[in-house]
């Protein structure tokens, strides 16, 4: 197997863990967390699409990615 290919499988398989911990998030996290990064909204537009307030979008974000930090914070040990 070529380095390419052995890339995109790392790639592939650290997203597949990524998304197994978002969903491990509550629903309305996940939906803010999804939304800001997968679909490259602002919290702004995030905010009036689900008619929340800027905040609530700022906190389920910290909250999203403080959880994510430490629960992929072993992975990233390994793939440094």
């Amino acid at each position: 197997m070529d380095n390419s290919n052995e890339e995109q499988i790392n790639y592939n398989d650290i997203n597949k863990l990524i998304e197994l911990k978002v969903s491990e998030l509550p629903k309305k996290c996940q939906k803010i967390f999804r939304m800001s990064r997968y679909n490259d909204l602002s919290i702004k537009e995030i905010a009036q699409k689900l008619n929340i307030s800027h905040k609530t979008v700022e906190n389920q974000l910290t909250i999203a990615l403080k959880f994510l930090r430490k629960s992929l914070g072993e992975l990233m040990f390994f793939l440094v």
